[in-house]
């Protein structure tokens, strides 16, 4: 009769096993951005089927958010879609992409103002060692460029793949990683990027970060 009392999961042996293994995630990347765990909410919800458009100049332009950060001052929330859970490498680079944003906007660092807000989110990634990550699955769309200011170069809304290739190679160059065996996780053109910028400062030196 006691047995009818005891306590049980509402979820079956496989799903839970997902939830548990998905929080463990979450943990490990908020510890390698330095963000305290409880001091973030995870959330969830889902996309629905992907939708590619292009604007007027032919551009391929996409709406669909793979996670979002929001903060009204009193609570934290990460906002994961469920759709790339089947992808834990993409998944990684979304967390630590929110994550970016509670070091950047929510420890109050920088402006949500600023003409490059999610550039400076994703080179906060780099920084913290994840970049791999994001240069494997950038989130940059042409038909999202703007300018960079007081130029009509094109700027991407987020950094492209020549932009990790090249922040990437800086990295490993003021670290002095002559080659460094993580780049070989890089995908073919991320990787060739990334060669092709560390060979550029290692026989010129040209950087103004270290000057």
């Amino acid at each position: 009769m006691f047995g009818w009392f005891r306590p049980s999961c509402p979820l079956p042996p496989h799903a839970k096993q997902w939830v548990e293994e998905r929080l463990n995630l979450f943990e490990q990347v908020c510890g390698y951005m330095d963000v305290d765990s409880s001091t973030v909410s995870l959330r969830f919800f889902k996309n629905g089927s992907p939708l590619y458009l292009e604007n007027d100049r032919g551009q391929a332009v996409t709406n669909d958010a793979a996670g979002l950060y929001e903060d009204d001052g009193s609570r934290t929330l990460i906002h994961l879609d469920t759709n790339q859970f089947h992808e834990p490498a993409d998944l990684v680079g979304t967390m630590a992409h929110e994550l970016a944003h509670v070091r950047l906007l929510g420890e109050g660092r920088v402006s949500p103002e600023i003409f490059d807000n999610e550039l400076l989110t994703d080179l906060t990634v780099v920084f913290h060692g994840l970049g791999i990550f994001l240069a494997n699955c950038p989130r940059n769309w042409p038909g999202q460029n703007s300018l960079w200011p007081g130029t009509q170069v094109p700027r991407p809304e987020y950094m492209s793949m020549q932009l990790f290739g090249y922040a990437l190679a800086h990295a490993a160059w003021l670290r002095k990683e002559a080659k460094p065996e993580w780049a070989s996780h890089l995908r073919p053109n991320a990787r060739s990027l990334f060669w092709q910028s560390l060979k550029y400062l290692q026989k010129t030196g040209d950087s103004t970060f270290c000057q």
